[in-house]
């Protein structure tokens, strides 16, 4: 940051440091020189410099508190959205596709495909979306899309899994699941 360049670059005199404590512990430092030459801090710039830490680290709680209050507001106006849009249509294909898309925009996701499974023993339905994927400038986000497809649906893949378990999964490497090795083997991944 030039900021903190143009503090540490310049010559200092007496110097003051305070810390931002809050709820959570220390948050930050205030930290206030003089040039070189000045009167030192006393005890009652110390005293000072401790009550307005506190009122800068209020200042940031709520600041922070605002910011995360704002996301939530306009996560809930997205998936409001998401909500309308989804039940105004009357096709599942569209309700399929429609709903992969906006699972890629509200989950800031890459690639999103949805099964639907309508009855038992009846092929499952599927909804897909993708969004800025590969690296490779050869592969489409159509063949992407169609190959995280079927490896969902593998038989060692997760859409057995989660229909299985009917609960929420998180995989912080898909790479590393243990739960996927052999479909990633046989994909040779």
């Amino acid at each position: 940051d030039q900021r903190l360049e143009e503090i540490t670059v310049g010559e200092f005199g007496p110097a003051l440091g305070a810390p931002l404590i809050s709820a959570e512990g220390v948050r930050g430092t205030l930290f206030i020189s003089r040039a070189p030459g000045s009167p030192v801090f006393d005890d009652t710039h110390t005293r000072l410099a401790e009550l307005f830490a506190s009122q800068v680290t209020v200042g940031l709680e709520s600041a922070r508190l605002y910011q995360e209050s704002a996301m939530r507001a306009a996560n809930l106006q997205q998936l409001y959205m998401a909500g309308l849009d989804l039940v105004s249509r009357l096709d599942i294909d569209e309700v399929l596709e429609q709903g992969a898309e906006w699972s890629c925009r509200l989950l800031e996701g890459q690639r999103a495909v949805i099964f639907y499974v309508e009855d038992e023993g009846v092929p499952y339905r599927v909804g897909r979306a993708a969004t800025s994927l590969s690296a490779e400038p050869d592969v489409s986000p159509e063949d992407e899309v169609a190959a995280l497809h079927r490896d969902l649906v593998d038989p060692m893949g997760l859409g057995p899994i989660i229909l299985e378990s009917g609960e929420v999964l998180i995989i912080d490497d898909i790479r590393e699941d243990e739960r996927l090795s052999d479909l990633l083997g046989a994909l040779d991944v």
